[in-house]
């Protein structure tokens, strides 16, 4: 079977290197490993000269006999519009797997989509006044702003076009799974969950060398609590930064916070002067994978208070580094961590930080934490992940 992979998202997303991005390389890099008879090819779509580097990049790293790197010039607004089909873009397929939440009409043979979670549906995209005083005050924050309202706003318009033309949808949750068929109306056997995985060089321990290094880079001097996640504001992290300056003082600790950065960063380092934390939390943005291993190996404990998530990677990634993981109890977090990480209100600042401090100061606690999450994390894994794909590719395939 001639399978298409829409990887632009790897090619071009050069400075967000989130979960969306980590599933597709993942998942890439783990249907090569395990082989199949099947043949892959991997679509980039884009116009911009500016991504061309992105593009070769990965050209060179995934092209094989197995994976052809193709790529296509679709303008993204007509792409978006569903009236370009697959096979104009990419040639033909028994099979296109649109990999983020879209998947263009596929005249000759069947189609597959990844919706990972419906946020631009369930939540407005909008923020609080004072964080709209800040945006409005500079042209690049209103400007980036607003790109992330016309992104939230893009999705309601097409997602139920979209998710009618897929034959087969996967998700990474039973919370997505549940919103996709009840917000969408998508028959509920059209919907298969398919979680993501772990990868296997995070249990593998850091060199303590290694740490020492990186920690030693980002100036990281005394114990710290550590948040994993692109700077946003459904991740939470002002509730996280109030928290953090309940407690810090008592407990003599760092707030360590790495991920892609975008123009909430400003509204965070704002917040993090009006609370008088400054020089106390560390902003690394993103860190290559050696070094997240590095972070999440020596953290105290890993704090991820996410008011939405599909899935929530970090949760699982920390474990499998056997740190501790205090995170939300919304969403699909409950269903990822089970019993082995210890879930708080999102919305109370206060009972945060006595959670945290709960880890913090009981060695027992911090203990089982960190055994359940090994034993937890232990349950996942991208081979996994890529085995079930592959039936669902066959599944899709053989249904009309």
């Amino acid at each position: 079977m001639k399978i298409t992979l829409d990887a632009t998202p790897i090619g071009v997303r050069t400075t967000d290197k989130g979960g969306v991005v980590r599933y597709i390389s993942q998942l890439i890099a783990a249907l090569a490993e395990i082989g199949s008879s099947h043949r892959f090819r991997l679509l980039f779509n884009f116009c911009r000269s500016e991504h061309l580097a992105a593009f070769e990049e990965a050209r060179r790293a995934l092209e094989s006999p197995q994976f052809e790197v193709v790529r296509s010039r679709v303008p993204s607004a007509l792409w978006l519009k569903g009236v370009v089909p697959a096979e104009l873009a990419a040639g033909r397929c028994d099979l296109f797997h649109g990999l983020y939440d879209f998947v263009p009409p596929v005249l000759l043979g069947a189609s597959v989509l990844t919706i990972h979670d419906l946020r631009y549906i369930s939540i407005d995209g909008a923020t609080d006044p004072s964080v709209m005083r800040l945006v409005q005050s500079s042209p690049q924050l209103l400007a980036s702003y607003k790109q992330r309202l016309d992104f939230f706003r893009r999705q309601r318009a097409i997602i139920h076009n979209v998710a009618r033309r897929a034959r087969l949808i996967i998700t990474p949750s039973e919370f997505s799974r549940a919103a996709i068929v009840n917000t969408l109306g998508v028959p509920a056997h059209r919907v298969q969950v398919i979680a993501h995985g772990v990868p296997e060089e995070l249990r593998i321990p850091a060199s303590r060398e290694f740490v020492a290094q990186v920690l030693q880079r980002h100036a990281i001097g005394k114990p710290y609590l550590l948040f994993v996640g692109k700077m946003d504001p459904l991740k939470n992290i002002e509730l996280l930064l109030r928290a953090f300056a309940l407690i810090r003082q008592h407990a003599g600790m760092q707030l360590v916070l790495t991920g892609p950065s975008s123009w909430y960063e400003a509204v965070l380092r704002q917040r993090v002067e009006e609370l008088g934390i400054v020089g106390e939390v560390s902003f690394l943005g993103h860190v290559s994978d050696a070094e997240l291993k590095a972070l999440y190996s020596a953290a105290k404990v890993m704090v991820f208070p996410s008011l939405f998530e599909g899935f929530g990677l970090p949760v699982l990634e920390a474990m499998a580094c056997g740190t501790p993981v205090v995170c939300s109890n919304h969403c699909s977090l409950p269903e990822v961590a089970a019993d082995a990480a210890l879930l708080v209100d999102p919305t109370s600042a206060e009972t945060l930080a006595r959670r945290v401090l709960d880890v913090w100061g009981d060695g027992d606690l911090s203990d089982r934490l960190r055994r359940a999450g090994l034993q937890r994390s232990s349950e996942f894994s991208w081979h996994e992940t890529a085995r079930r794909h592959l039936l669902a590719y066959e599944q899709a395939a053989t249904v009309t």
